[in-house]
């Protein structure tokens, strides 16, 4: 069965995780107006034109219903469903269609539901599934949340370092193990790559428990990768400072301003340096008491 995902139009909202799914829907309605000549506008006032004439063809308004979903336009898209579950009371997307619309609308506890019954009954849809995993996030189900992220990571090819940080949120929350979250952490940087994302949280999980030099470690891998050193050695000498080893912290902040002072000078002041150089010599002068 062709499902609404199947055109891909709004699979870029579900592969964020809520937070940022939220705030999008929010800016795109906020400058609706702005944009009210865009394309996908355009679509939705053609698709109106012909509802006018053809008000139960349900394709129509199935085809308009998806493309408000894809921009976040949630209640437009909310008040197309009720009408399409009145035409089409036995058509199964629309369960599907509801727990996105409820998801996209900050509803993750009345999208789960919706969401789980299409996946149960289509368990190798990966964009399905990834929705529901981020309606278990959103509902604070942590342990659900988990093991639907790990079924999203294992059925698809193609990793997100999204998918593997939301995975290590939801375990720290369901309170897993540091070795657990950061085995999940690895996978992710072995399959990506050493993102900045997926290193800072791995650092973060091995500061938490401790191993300061593991979690320093980590951003070594970073600065050696980059020609540009000076923002990794800020951030090995905060993770020394938080882990109370103030005399390597204050080595990492002196040899960051060596790197900057290494820059050619119109690199110096730029902006980025200049924030920088003024933080890390905030830091040398707070005798690490920040």
């Amino acid at each position: 069965m062709r499902t609404p995902f199947g055109n891909g139009l709004f699979m870029n909202l579900l592969r964020m995780p809520l937070r940022l799914l939220e705030l999008l829907a929010a800016l795109v309605l906020g400058t609706a107006a702005a944009t009210a000549h865009g394309p996908f506008h355009e679509q939705i006032q053609a698709l109106t034109l012909e509802l006018q004439s053809k008000p139960e063809d349900v394709s129509l308004l199935a085809r308009r219903c998806d493309i408000e979903r894809a921009h976040g336009l949630w209640p437009e898209a909310m008040a197309d469903l009720v009408q399409l579950e009145k035409l089409a009371p036995a058509d199964p997307t629309n369960g599907l269609r509801r727990g996105v619309i409820l998801l996209g609308q900050g509803h993750a506890v009345e999208a789960v539901p919706y969401l789980r019954k299409w996946v149960e009954k289509h368990p190798d849809g990966t964009d399905e599934r990834l929705a529901l995993a981020q309606a278990c996030m959103g509902a604070k189900q942590w342990t659900h949340a988990t093991q639907e992220f790990s079924t999203v990571l294992a059925s698809s090819a193609e990793a997100r370092a999204q998918v593997f940080l939301d995975r290590a949120q939801c375990q720290q929350q369901a309170g897993d193990s540091a070795t657990n979250i950061l085995k999940g952490l690895d996978e992710g940087i072995v399959r990506i790559g050493p993102t900045p994302q997926l290193v800072r949280h791995a650092a973060e999980v091995e500061l938490l428990r401790g191993a300061v030099e593991a979690a320093v470690a980590r951003f070594g891998v970073l600065a050696e990768r980059s020609e540009r050193k000076e923002r990794w050695l800020f951030e090995q000498g905060e993770l020394f400072r938080r882990g109370g080893r103030w005399e390597d912290a204050q080595r990492c902040y002196s040899n960051a301003i060596v790197a900057l002072e290494s820059l050619p000078p119109k690199f110096q002041r730029s902006l980025l340096s200049v924030e920088l150089r003024r933080e890390l010599e905030a830091r040398l002068g707070s005798g690490g008491v920040r």
